[in-house]
C-alpha cells in the first residue's frame, strides 16, 4: 500500500488523486476481509485468539490509512475524497478495536455489521 501511495506523489510531496484512489482500493478490500471476520466470529467460526489478533491488524491498517490521508498529506483536488476515506478508516478502525476487546462474544460481533456497512458506503461515496 504505501509504494503505491509513494507513486502517487505529486511534485510538493502530496498525494494526488490517484494515490488516493489506491487508498480506497486497499480501504474497501481492508473493510470486505473485516466483515468476513465479524460474520465469522458472530457464527463461532474462528478461535477468540484468532480474532482478537486479526481485529487489531485490521485497526493497524485502518490507523495507517486514516494519518496516510490527513489533510497536510494530500494535495487539495483529492481533498473531499481523502476526508470520506477517512470517516470509512474511523469507522473501521472503531469496529475492529471493539471485536478486539470482546473476541469470543459472538453478539458483539453480529453488532458490528452495521457499522462495517457505514464504513462501506462511506468508501462507495468517496
Amino acid at each position: 500500500m504505501v509504494a503505491f501511495a509513494l507513486l502517487g506523489l505529486t511534485a510538493c510531496g502530496q498525494l494526488d488523486t490517484s494515490a488516493v484512489e489506491q487508498q480506497r482500493v486497499q480501504l474497501k478490500s481492508t473493510v470486505a476481509e473485516a466483515a468476513l471476520l465479524v460474520s465469522g466470529a458472530a457464527q463461532s467460526e474462528f478461535t477468540a485468539p484468532f480474532v482478537k489478533v486479526r481485529a487489531e491488524e485490521l485497526s493497524d491498517d485502518a490507523g495507517k490509512a486514516e494519518s496516510g490521508l490527513a489533510d497536510s498529506q494530500v494535495a487539495p483536488p483529492a481533498l473531499a475524497r481523502a476526508a470520506k476515506l477517512r470517516e470509512a478508516a474511523r469507522l473501521l478502525a472503531a469496529a475492529m478495536d471493539r471485536l478486539s476487546a470482546s473476541p469470543g462474544d459472538p453478539r458483539v460481533a453480529a453488532g458490528l455489521s452495521a457499522q462495517l456497512k457505514q464504513a462501506q458506503a462511506a468508501l462507495d461515496a468517496a
